[in-house]
């Protein structure tokens, strides 16, 4: 039994006519339409909205372009998002900004953080948006995956380990209900079983 679906578009023009060959409005209408048969299935659609605030091919986004596909999202109904952070390039300044700004435009709105490490802001970039109102983290176990389409081919900037967002936000009171040595052993199970290194900082 399906109980979510998770959508995916850019915020960037260039990129999503290089990753999906359509444009930014094209993803948005599909978006919608996934959303509607999702409500008739009473199944759960989250929207990932990837390359939020930084494209490999165009740069920093602006706040006004991200704004405006939040805004379009919403319009279709959409009530649960997440911004990913897709290259790890992106500063907390301007994460703590949108997600603010996304807070008090769409009060009603259930909006996430995906975050990526390239230049060692992750976790700044996370406690960033969790202080501006995001309501969720979402990182990957060992942090494997993150993989984008770069402009030089395939980049891997990894998602921040889950067990290092566990360890980072209970050592920081703020209540995640799991307990971070079983994470980790979690972890390294997994890793275990895909002949891979954790890329975590944290040791339990």
């Amino acid at each position: 039994m399906v109980d979510e679906i998770l959508g995916l578009l850019t915020v960037s023009e260039t990129y999503s006519l290089k990753n999906q060959n359509m444009t930014v409005d094209d993803a948005i209408n599909e978006a919608g339409k996934s959303f509607k048969l999702c409500e008739k299935s009473d199944v759960n659609f989250v929207m990932a909205i990837g390359v939020a605030f930084y494209c490999p091919y165009d740069g920093v986004i602006s706040d006004d372009k991200i704004l405006s596909v939040i805004q379009r999202i919403y319009n279709k109904g959409i009530r649960s998002v997440y911004l990913a952070a897709s290259t790890g390039m992106e500063n907390p300044a301007k994460i703590n900004y949108v997600f603010n700004k996304i807070k008090n435009k769409f009060p009603s709105l259930d909006c996430g953080f995906n975050v990526h490490d390239r230049i060692g802001m992750a976790a700044t970039n996370m406690f960033s948006a969790l202080d501006a109102g995001a309501t969720s983290v979402e990182g990957s176990i060992c942090g494997i995956g993150g993989g984008i389409a770069m402009p030089h081919g395939i980049g891997d900037y990894g998602n921040l380990p889950t067990e290092d967002i566990v360890t980072m936000l209970n050592r920081s009171n703020i209540e995640t209900q799991l307990e971070p040595k079983i994470v980790h052993e979690t972890a390294t199970k997994i890793a275990s079983l895909l002949k891979i290194n954790s890329n975590s900082r944290t040791n339990i």
